[in-house]
Protein backbone atom coordinates (compact mmCIF):
# COMPACT_ATOMS: atom_id res chain seq x y z
CA UNK A 1 0.00 0.00 0.00
CA UNK A 2 1.41 3.57 -0.90
CA UNK A 3 2.15 5.37 2.05
CA UNK A 4 0.06 8.74 2.60
CA UNK A 5 1.62 11.92 2.99
CA UNK A 6 -0.02 13.73 6.10
CA UNK A 7 2.12 16.42 6.87
CA UNK A 8 4.45 19.08 5.63
CA UNK A 9 7.11 21.34 7.44
CA UNK A 10 10.59 23.15 7.54
CA UNK A 11 12.93 22.30 10.50
CA UNK A 12 15.48 25.93 9.75
CA UNK A 13 14.03 28.70 11.36
CA UNK A 14 11.34 26.77 13.52
CA UNK A 15 11.15 28.69 16.09
CA UNK A 16 10.84 32.11 14.80
CA UNK A 17 8.05 34.13 13.24
CA UNK A 18 8.82 34.57 9.35
CA UNK A 19 7.89 38.24 7.36
CA UNK A 20 8.11 38.54 3.52
CA UNK A 21 8.49 42.24 3.22
CA UNK A 22 7.90 42.93 -0.06
CA UNK A 23 9.72 46.93 0.80
CA UNK A 24 9.44 47.79 -2.86
CA UNK A 25 7.19 47.70 -6.26
CA UNK A 26 9.92 49.00 -8.41
CA UNK A 27 11.79 47.08 -10.63
CA UNK A 28 14.96 47.85 -13.22
CA UNK A 29 13.86 44.97 -15.40
CA UNK A 30 10.88 43.67 -16.78
CA UNK A 31 10.88 40.11 -17.15
CA UNK A 32 8.30 38.04 -19.42
CA UNK A 33 7.82 35.87 -16.74
CA UNK A 34 6.91 38.74 -14.26
CA UNK A 35 3.43 40.35 -13.42
CA UNK A 36 2.16 44.07 -12.66
CA UNK A 37 1.85 43.30 -9.04
CA UNK A 38 5.61 42.28 -8.38
CA UNK A 39 6.84 44.68 -11.41
CA UNK A 40 7.31 48.48 -11.25
CA UNK A 41 8.58 51.15 -13.56
CA UNK A 42 8.80 54.02 -11.00
CA UNK A 43 10.50 54.43 -7.46
CA UNK A 44 7.03 55.03 -5.50
CA UNK A 45 6.67 53.54 -2.47
CA UNK A 46 9.17 53.93 0.53
CA UNK A 47 10.20 56.51 3.35
CA UNK A 48 12.60 55.97 6.21
CA UNK A 49 9.76 56.70 8.82
CA UNK A 50 7.54 54.11 7.31
CA UNK A 51 10.18 51.49 7.39
CA UNK A 52 11.10 51.73 10.99
CA UNK A 53 7.41 51.77 12.18
CA UNK A 54 7.40 48.55 9.83
CA UNK A 55 9.62 47.79 11.93
CA UNK A 56 8.73 48.20 15.08
CA UNK A 57 5.19 47.05 14.55
CA UNK A 58 6.34 43.58 14.17
CA UNK A 59 8.10 42.64 17.23
CA UNK A 60 4.67 44.44 18.80
CA UNK A 61 2.74 42.24 17.00
CA UNK A 62 4.93 38.96 17.71
CA UNK A 63 6.46 40.06 20.99
CA UNK A 64 9.47 39.14 20.10
CA UNK A 65 12.50 40.74 18.23
CA UNK A 66 13.91 38.00 17.35
CA UNK A 67 12.38 37.68 13.22
CA UNK A 68 13.29 35.97 10.44
CA UNK A 69 13.21 38.79 7.57
CA UNK A 70 13.09 38.28 3.88
CA UNK A 71 13.35 41.24 1.73
CA UNK A 72 11.99 40.85 -1.52
CA UNK A 73 10.35 43.31 -4.08
CA UNK A 74 10.39 44.34 -7.14
CA UNK A 75 14.35 45.36 -6.36
CA UNK A 76 14.99 45.52 -2.88
CA UNK A 77 18.36 47.09 -3.25
CA UNK A 78 16.80 49.99 -5.30
CA UNK A 79 15.18 50.85 -1.93
CA UNK A 80 17.34 53.94 -0.40
CA UNK A 81 16.87 53.17 2.81
CA UNK A 82 17.57 49.03 2.94
CA UNK A 83 21.09 49.24 4.29
CA UNK A 84 19.37 51.64 7.20
CA UNK A 85 16.73 49.72 7.91
CA UNK A 86 19.46 46.56 8.17
CA UNK A 87 21.31 48.37 10.79
CA UNK A 88 17.93 49.77 12.68
CA UNK A 89 17.21 46.01 13.16
CA UNK A 90 20.55 44.51 14.11
CA UNK A 91 20.70 47.28 16.63
CA UNK A 92 17.90 46.31 18.52
CA UNK A 93 18.39 42.66 18.22
CA UNK A 94 21.24 40.86 16.48
CA UNK A 95 19.55 38.19 16.09
CA UNK A 96 17.15 39.00 13.49
CA UNK A 97 17.37 37.03 10.93
CA UNK A 98 17.99 38.76 7.31
CA UNK A 99 17.39 37.37 3.92
CA UNK A 100 17.97 39.45 0.65
CA UNK A 101 16.46 38.39 -3.00
CA UNK A 102 17.77 40.44 -5.56
CA UNK A 103 18.52 40.61 -9.68
CA UNK A 104 22.19 41.49 -8.93
CA UNK A 105 21.80 44.60 -10.93
CA UNK A 106 23.76 46.78 -8.45
CA UNK A 107 27.45 47.34 -8.34
CA UNK A 108 30.14 44.58 -6.81
CA UNK A 109 30.87 47.25 -3.61
CA UNK A 110 27.22 47.53 -3.04
CA UNK A 111 26.73 43.82 -2.34
CA UNK A 112 29.98 43.81 -0.15
CA UNK A 113 28.88 46.74 2.35
CA UNK A 114 26.00 44.77 2.31
CA UNK A 115 27.27 40.95 3.31
CA UNK A 116 28.61 42.28 7.13
CA UNK A 117 24.62 43.61 8.03
CA UNK A 118 22.75 40.51 6.84
CA UNK A 119 22.62 36.56 6.99
CA UNK A 120 22.10 35.15 3.55
CA UNK A 121 22.07 36.84 0.45
CA UNK A 122 20.15 35.04 -2.70
CA UNK A 123 20.74 36.52 -6.19
CA UNK A 124 17.86 35.92 -8.96
CA UNK A 125 19.76 35.36 -12.37
CA UNK A 126 17.37 36.58 -14.93
CA UNK A 127 18.51 35.43 -17.98
CA UNK A 128 16.38 37.68 -20.22
CA UNK A 129 19.17 40.15 -18.62
CA UNK A 130 22.05 38.45 -17.19
CA UNK A 131 22.16 36.41 -20.39
CA UNK A 132 23.14 39.35 -22.36
CA UNK A 133 25.38 40.31 -19.40
CA UNK A 134 27.01 36.86 -18.75
CA UNK A 135 30.79 37.86 -18.51
CA UNK A 136 29.64 41.05 -15.92
CA UNK A 137 27.70 38.39 -13.80
CA UNK A 138 30.87 36.04 -13.73
CA UNK A 139 33.40 38.64 -12.45
CA UNK A 140 30.91 39.90 -10.27
CA UNK A 141 30.07 36.64 -8.53
CA UNK A 142 33.92 35.92 -8.10
CA UNK A 143 34.38 39.76 -6.19
CA UNK A 144 31.47 38.60 -3.83
CA UNK A 145 32.85 35.41 -2.77
CA UNK A 146 36.26 36.61 -2.79
CA UNK A 147 34.92 39.22 -0.04
CA UNK A 148 32.83 36.70 1.51
CA UNK A 149 36.24 34.24 2.11
CA UNK A 150 37.88 37.30 3.68
CA UNK A 151 34.91 37.82 6.97
CA UNK A 152 35.25 35.79 9.59
CA UNK A 153 31.52 34.74 9.87
CA UNK A 154 30.06 35.25 6.22
CA UNK A 155 26.38 34.88 5.30
CA UNK A 156 25.56 32.19 2.58
CA UNK A 157 25.20 33.58 -1.28
CA UNK A 158 23.13 31.46 -2.99
CA UNK A 159 23.21 31.99 -7.26
CA UNK A 160 19.69 30.86 -8.34
CA UNK A 161 19.37 30.68 -12.31
CA UNK A 162 15.77 31.53 -13.44
CA UNK A 163 15.79 28.64 -16.49
CA UNK A 164 14.26 30.24 -19.22
CA UNK A 165 14.46 27.96 -22.11
CA UNK A 166 16.03 30.60 -24.80
CA UNK A 167 18.85 30.87 -22.65
CA UNK A 168 20.19 27.17 -21.90
CA UNK A 169 23.22 27.45 -23.24
CA UNK A 170 24.36 30.72 -21.29
CA UNK A 171 22.99 28.64 -17.84
CA UNK A 172 25.30 26.14 -18.72
CA UNK A 173 28.31 27.67 -19.44
CA UNK A 174 27.69 30.33 -16.11
CA UNK A 175 27.45 26.84 -14.02
CA UNK A 176 30.41 25.11 -15.57
CA UNK A 177 32.35 28.59 -14.92
CA UNK A 178 31.26 28.78 -11.60
CA UNK A 179 31.27 25.46 -10.50
CA UNK A 180 35.34 25.54 -11.82
CA UNK A 181 36.01 28.42 -9.50
CA UNK A 182 34.42 26.78 -6.60
CA UNK A 183 31.17 28.25 -6.61
CA UNK A 184 29.07 25.69 -5.33
CA UNK A 185 26.26 26.99 -3.53
CA UNK A 186 23.91 27.20 -7.07
CA UNK A 187 20.01 26.99 -7.14
CA UNK A 188 17.75 25.75 -10.12
CA UNK A 189 14.21 27.44 -10.50
CA UNK A 190 11.40 26.55 -12.88
CA UNK A 191 9.82 29.44 -14.95
CA UNK A 192 6.66 29.13 -17.65
CA UNK A 193 7.54 32.07 -19.40
CA UNK A 194 4.42 33.39 -21.30
CA UNK A 195 3.36 35.48 -23.90
CA UNK A 196 2.38 38.99 -22.44
CA UNK A 197 0.85 37.54 -19.28
CA UNK A 198 1.82 36.59 -15.62
CA UNK A 199 2.62 32.79 -14.15
CA UNK A 200 1.54 34.44 -10.61
CA UNK A 201 -1.43 32.88 -9.23
CA UNK A 202 -2.95 35.39 -6.44
CA UNK A 203 -4.51 33.36 -5.08
CA UNK A 204 -5.91 30.84 -7.42
CA UNK A 205 -5.92 32.47 -10.91
CA UNK A 206 -3.30 33.27 -13.70
CA UNK A 207 -3.65 37.17 -14.73
CA UNK A 208 -2.62 39.28 -17.16
CA UNK A 209 -0.10 42.15 -16.79
CA UNK A 210 -3.19 44.91 -16.98
CA UNK A 211 -4.76 43.25 -13.80
CA UNK A 212 -3.34 45.53 -10.38
CA UNK A 213 -4.50 42.60 -7.94
CA UNK A 214 -4.64 44.78 -4.97
CA UNK A 215 -7.50 46.47 -6.38
CA UNK A 216 -9.31 43.25 -7.65
CA UNK A 217 -11.93 41.88 -5.73
CA UNK A 218 -11.60 38.80 -3.47
CA UNK A 219 -14.55 37.27 -5.21
CA UNK A 220 -12.84 37.67 -8.98
CA UNK A 221 -9.52 36.46 -7.45
CA UNK A 222 -10.89 32.84 -6.18
CA UNK A 223 -12.20 32.53 -9.42
CA UNK A 224 -12.19 28.74 -10.84
CA UNK A 225 -8.65 27.78 -11.63
CA UNK A 226 -9.96 26.04 -14.86
CA UNK A 227 -11.09 29.64 -16.03
CA UNK A 228 -7.36 30.34 -17.54
CA UNK A 229 -6.99 33.88 -18.34
CA UNK A 230 -3.79 32.96 -20.58
CA UNK A 231 -2.26 30.48 -23.02
CA UNK A 232 1.29 29.54 -23.43
CA UNK A 233 2.81 29.25 -26.89
CA UNK A 234 5.57 26.32 -27.79
CA UNK A 235 8.56 28.64 -27.90
CA UNK A 236 8.17 28.73 -24.11
CA UNK A 237 8.07 25.03 -23.04
CA UNK A 238 11.20 23.15 -21.99
CA UNK A 239 12.46 20.85 -24.62
CA UNK A 240 12.88 16.84 -23.14
CA UNK A 241 16.20 17.32 -22.54
CA UNK A 242 15.91 20.55 -20.97
CA UNK A 243 13.50 18.93 -18.38
CA UNK A 244 15.45 16.09 -17.56
CA UNK A 245 18.51 18.46 -17.15
CA UNK A 246 16.47 20.44 -14.87
CA UNK A 247 15.58 17.26 -12.92
CA UNK A 248 18.83 16.19 -12.45
CA UNK A 249 20.30 19.19 -11.16
CA UNK A 250 17.61 19.73 -8.76
CA UNK A 251 17.24 15.94 -7.33
CA UNK A 252 21.61 16.05 -7.10
CA UNK A 253 21.47 19.26 -4.69
CA UNK A 254 21.90 17.73 -1.05
CA UNK A 255 21.41 20.58 1.32
CA UNK A 256 19.00 19.52 3.95
CA UNK A 257 18.57 23.63 5.10
CA UNK A 258 16.36 24.28 1.64
CA UNK A 259 14.16 20.83 1.50
CA UNK A 260 10.95 20.51 3.12
CA UNK A 261 10.37 17.68 5.29
CA UNK A 262 7.33 15.20 4.08
CA UNK A 263 5.78 13.10 6.78
CA UNK A 264 3.85 9.80 5.81
CA UNK A 265 1.22 8.25 7.96
CA UNK A 266 3.46 5.61 9.44
CA UNK A 267 5.42 8.39 10.73
CA UNK A 268 8.26 8.42 8.48
CA UNK A 269 9.94 11.21 6.70
CA UNK A 270 11.71 12.16 3.21
CA UNK A 271 13.14 15.30 2.81
CA UNK A 272 12.00 17.14 -0.79
CA UNK A 273 13.33 19.99 -2.76
CA UNK A 274 10.40 22.95 -2.88
CA UNK A 275 10.86 23.10 -6.26
CA UNK A 276 10.67 19.18 -6.71
CA UNK A 277 7.33 19.42 -5.16
CA UNK A 278 5.53 22.28 -7.47
CA UNK A 279 7.12 20.91 -10.71
CA UNK A 280 5.40 17.58 -9.63
CA UNK A 281 2.25 18.94 -8.66
CA UNK A 282 2.60 17.27 -4.98
CA UNK A 283 2.28 20.73 -3.34
CA UNK A 284 -1.88 20.42 -3.21
CA UNK A 285 -2.69 20.65 0.16
CA UNK A 286 -6.10 21.98 -0.36
CA UNK A 287 -8.54 21.56 3.33
CA UNK A 288 -5.18 21.12 5.04
CA UNK A 289 -4.34 23.15 8.39
CA UNK A 290 -2.03 25.62 7.19
CA UNK A 291 -0.03 28.09 10.09
CA UNK A 292 0.01 30.96 6.85
CA UNK A 293 -1.17 34.05 8.88
CA UNK A 294 0.36 32.69 12.17
CA UNK A 295 3.86 31.79 11.84
CA UNK A 296 4.43 33.42 8.52
CA UNK A 297 3.02 36.77 7.24
CA UNK A 298 3.87 39.02 3.91
CA UNK A 299 4.23 42.65 4.08
CA UNK A 300 3.23 45.20 0.63
CA UNK A 301 5.12 48.26 0.37
CA UNK A 302 2.20 50.26 2.03
CA UNK A 303 2.01 48.15 4.50
CA UNK A 304 -0.84 46.00 3.67
CA UNK A 305 -0.70 42.39 5.72
CA UNK A 306 -1.31 39.09 4.22
CA UNK A 307 -1.33 35.57 5.12
CA UNK A 308 1.51 34.81 2.54
CA UNK A 309 2.44 35.14 -0.44
CA UNK A 310 -1.08 32.94 -1.71
CA UNK A 311 -3.12 35.91 -0.16
CA UNK A 312 -5.82 33.76 1.21
CA UNK A 313 -8.54 35.94 2.61
CA UNK A 314 -7.65 39.16 0.75
CA UNK A 315 -5.84 41.89 2.89
CA UNK A 316 -5.86 41.48 6.62
CA UNK A 317 -4.79 44.77 7.81
CA UNK A 318 -1.94 46.95 7.76
CA UNK A 319 1.07 47.10 9.93
CA UNK A 320 1.69 50.82 10.20
CA UNK A 321 -1.66 50.27 12.47
CA UNK A 322 -2.22 47.41 14.56
CA UNK A 323 -5.26 47.81 14.89
CA UNK A 324 -6.29 46.90 11.83
CA UNK A 325 -4.53 43.55 11.47
CA UNK A 326 -7.24 40.47 11.37
CA UNK A 327 -4.74 37.78 10.88
CA UNK A 328 -5.96 34.28 11.79
CA UNK A 329 -6.50 32.67 15.40
CA UNK A 330 -6.19 29.28 14.45
CA UNK A 331 -4.78 27.49 11.79
CA UNK A 332 -6.61 28.15 8.39
CA UNK A 333 -8.18 25.34 6.09
CA UNK A 334 -6.18 25.94 2.96
CA UNK A 335 -8.24 26.61 0.05
CA UNK A 336 -6.02 26.20 -2.84
CA UNK A 337 -5.13 23.90 -5.32
CA UNK A 338 -1.46 24.65 -5.14
CA UNK A 339 0.77 26.16 -2.94
CA UNK A 340 4.43 27.43 -5.20
CA UNK A 341 5.77 29.77 -3.29
CA UNK A 342 8.85 28.95 -1.50
CA UNK A 343 8.21 30.99 0.93
CA UNK A 344 4.53 29.88 1.64
CA UNK A 345 5.57 26.40 1.24
CA UNK A 346 7.85 26.80 4.70
CA UNK A 347 5.06 27.12 6.89
CA UNK A 348 4.09 24.05 8.66
CA UNK A 349 1.28 22.24 7.58
CA UNK A 350 -0.76 19.02 8.70
CA UNK A 351 -3.86 17.02 6.63
CA UNK A 352 -5.81 17.17 10.44
CA UNK A 353 -5.11 17.69 13.89
CA UNK A 354 -4.21 13.86 14.41
CA UNK A 355 -1.11 14.80 12.14
CA UNK A 356 -0.13 18.17 13.43
CA UNK A 357 2.57 15.69 15.83
CA UNK A 358 4.89 15.64 12.73
CA UNK A 359 5.06 19.14 12.65
CA UNK A 360 5.05 19.98 16.26
CA UNK A 361 9.09 21.00 16.33
CA UNK A 362 8.26 23.26 13.02
CA UNK A 363 6.12 26.04 15.59
CA UNK A 364 6.82 28.65 17.36
CA UNK A 365 6.69 28.17 21.14
CA UNK A 366 3.57 29.86 21.85
CA UNK A 367 1.40 28.09 19.03
CA UNK A 368 2.80 24.75 20.53
CA UNK A 369 0.89 25.06 23.50
CA UNK A 370 -2.25 26.34 21.58
CA UNK A 371 -1.53 23.21 19.26
CA UNK A 372 -1.84 21.23 22.73
CA UNK A 373 -4.61 22.80 24.12
CA UNK A 374 -6.97 21.50 20.53
CA UNK A 375 -6.01 18.17 20.35
CA UNK A 376 -6.46 17.67 23.64
CA UNK A 377 -9.61 18.84 23.64
CA UNK A 378 -10.70 16.48 20.87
Amino acid sequence: MEKEIVAHSFKAFANMPRVSWYSTKFCNFACTYCCDYLHGKTPNDTNWERMKTVVDNVYKYYGTTKVMWSFTGGEPTLNPHLLDTFDYMKSIDPDNFISVLTNGSKPVNYFIDLLPKIDALLFSLHMEYVGKRVEDYLNKAIMIEGARKKMKNPPPVKWRFLLHPKYFDEIKFMIEEMEALGIKNIDYRHIHPLTGSSKEILPEKKVSYDIDIEATPQEELLEDLNNKAIKTTEECHYTPEQEAWIIDRQEGIDNWHIKMERWFDDGTMKRRYSNSLVRESESNFNNWLCWAGKQFIKIAPNGDVYVGTCHVGGKRGNILDLSTLDLPKEPLRCPKQLCWDHMDLQVPKAKDWQHVKHIRHALMEKHKQQVDDIINNL
